[in-house]
C-alpha cells in the first residue's frame, strides 16, 4: 500500500513539475521519506561499497559531452528511489547531487566543468532507508575550445 501511495504521489509530481525531464534535481526533494544516511541492519551492511540486493548495480557511461555525462544502472526491484552522488576524486568525498523515482535508472548530470574527470556513485532508497552506494564509475567531460 506504500508504494502505491508513493507512485502516486510521484506521478503528481511529475505531472506538476514539467520542466524535470525524467529527473529530479533537489538532493533533498525525498528526504522527509526518510533516507540521509547508511543504514546497518548486520544483514545488509552500511556505508561504503556494500554488495547487498539493494546496491545498485551495472552502473556504467551511456553519454559524454562537454558540460554533461549521462549515468545508468541496473533496477533494484525494492527500490523506491536512487541517490546519486558525486565527487572529482575516487576516493570522494562524494556529494549528494540528485534523486529519481525508482521507475527512471538513468540520471544526466549538466552543467558540468569541460575536460573535467567526475566520479559516480548510486544509493538505493527502500522501506530499509538508504542503502549501501554502488561501485563508482567516472568519465571525462570532452575538451571544450
Amino acid at each position: 500500500m506504500k508504494r502505491k501511495l508513493f507512485f502516486l504521489l510521484t506521478v503528481t509530481v511529475l505531472l506538476i513539475c514539467t520542466t524535470c525531464s525524467g529527473s529530479f534535481t533537489d538532493p533533498g526533494m525525498f528526504d522527509q521519506f526518510g533516507g540521509g544516511g547508511g543504514y546497518d541492519d548486520g544483514d545488509h551492511g552500511g556505508g561504503g561499497g556494500g554488495g547487498n540486493s539493494t546496491t545498485p548495480k551495472g552502473l556504467k557511461v551511456e553519454e559524454v559531452s562537454s558540460d554533461s555525462i549521462k549515468i545508468s544502472w541496473k533496477e533494484v526491484s525494492e527500490a523506491w528511489m536512487y541517490y546519486v552522488y558525486r565527487s572529482e576524486k575516487s576516493s570522494g568525498p562524494y556529494e549528494k547531487i540528485g534523486s529519481v523515482v525508482y521507475f527512471y535508472t538513468e540520471y544526466t548530470d549538466t552543467g558540468l566543468d569541460s575536460n573535467t574527470t567526475y566520479y559516480y556513485k548510486i544509493a538505493s532508497f527502500t522501506t530499509s532507508g538508504e542503502g549501501a552506494q554502488s561501485s563508482s564509475v567516472s568519465a571525462k567531460t570532452k575538451y571544450y575550445h
